[in-house]
């Protein structure tokens, strides 16, 4: 069964904290719009 949970809300509230101890005891993958965001500016291409 494919798992997937969204966490939503204001800046700096937390989501990423608790994501990732939560993706730790889950054992799931921890994926973030802003990481994302920025590695795709360092590769300094027309998407970035």
């Amino acid at each position: 069964m494919k798992q997937e949970l969204i966490f939503l809300g204001p800046p700096a509230c937390g989501k990423g904290t608790q994501t990732e101890k939560l993706a730790k005891y889950l054992n799931l993958p921890h994926i973030d719009t802003g990481s994302l965001l920025r590695a795709e500016i360092k590769k300094t291409n027309p998407r970035g």
